[in-house]
């Protein structure tokens, strides 16, 4: 520990939440991702070299355990995964059902029941509290891909109508330059409020402090978009480092959570090749794939084991196509 340090609230409330986030985590892998997290958030800068060592950090975590295994049973079930069962004990607007099922229904299709990517109760009774407020200010916010859209232009020097003065405003530009981006589905957003929320009241629970969210309203009244992808990168990470494979990677593959595991699963294991088929050539190949009798496929993934004897003509044609998940690979580059 750099001499001097003085534990603030703000990066005890970090190492809470990569506790929670890493379970199984111990203080060396808790102590690497905050250094990580800090580097990433410019936390770094703001403490300059006065930064926890490991001592430190185990413990901050044993007292974390410590008043995590002492919070009452009635908190920690709702944390349990959500069912329809759960209403009975756990009521929710009736006007927000709808949309938590739908939500719920996403995780089951998304994970496939897969372990960890499951709806709590606490963040259907997010849901619940949360989704008339997003529906309210979604309107009014950018898209991410329009907002970056604009950045770009502007990199690029880009001119705008001269009516719009010297310092339009980004919504004011995108207007202008009449940039449209993929709408994003209400219970997407919804989903990601949620799990925000839910994270740090349990941070909340675990710390023994009342649950102040008054920098997450901040958030969610500027910007609904701001968390936009965090549950999903989280889950990919973990995939990351369980298989010891390139989270970026896994992050382009615009697959389900459990179709990613799958492949993260298959390149660490069988050191198969794998493939990443548009939508357009994947029926073709799959095709292909079960009349030679070789490989197999998932979504938009072929997979083809070592030492099989593949058509030159196919691989010519998968070639292209080829993901290296590997970290050594990805270094080597």
């Amino acid at each position: 520990m750099a001499k001097g340090y003085h534990l603030t609230p703000e990066v005890r409330k970090l190492i809470t939440r990569i506790y929670l986030d890493h379970p199984g985590y111990g203080p060396t892998q808790i102590h690497k991702e905050l250094l990580n997290t800090m580097k990433e958030t410019g936390l770094d800068k703001k403490y300059g070299s006065h930064w926890p060592g490991i001592s430190v950090v185990g413990k901050v975590v044993r007292e974390i355990r410590t008043r995590d295994s002492a919070r009452s049973p009635e908190l920690k079930s709702l944390d349990e995964p959500w069912t329809l069962g759960s209403l009975a004990e756990y009521p929710i607007a009736p006007e927000a059902i709808p949309l938590v099922v739908a939500i719920y229904d996403k995780c089951l299709m998304e994970g496939n029941n897969s372990e960890g990517w499951n709806l709590t109760i606490r963040e259907a009774l997010w849901i619940g509290r949360l989704h008339k407020i997003i529906e309210l200010y979604k309107p009014r916010h950018l898209l991410p891909g329009v907002r970056d859209a604009v950045l770009d232009f502007l990199y690029e020097k880009r001119e705008w109508p001269t009516e719009l003065g010297k310092h339009p405003t980004t919504q004011e530009l995108a207007e202008a330059w009449e940039l449209k981006g993929k709408e994003i589905p209400l219970e997407d957003i919804v989903l990601e409020w949620a799990y925000k929320y839910s994270q740090y009241e349990e941070i909340s629970e675990i710390e023994g402090e009342p649950f102040d969210s008054h920098e997450l309203d901040f958030d969610i009244i500027r910007d609904v978009y701001e968390y936009y992808g965090d549950r999903r990168d989280d889950f990919i990470e973990q995939i990351a480092e369980d298989y010891g494979v390139d989270a970026n990677k896994l992050r382009a593959l615009n697959l389900s959570i459990e179709d990613i595991e799958q492949a993260a699963l298959r390149s660490s294991e069988s050191q198969c090749r794998i493939f990443y088929v548009p939508n357009a050539e994947m029926s073709k190949m799959a095709e292909e794939l079960r009349e030679l009798g070789i490989g197999g496929f998932r979504g938009n993934l072929v997979f083809l084991e070592p030492n099989k004897d593949v058509p030159d003509k196919l691989l010519h044609k998968l070639d292209k196509y080829e993901v290296e998940f590997s970290k050594e690979a990805q270094n080597e580059r």
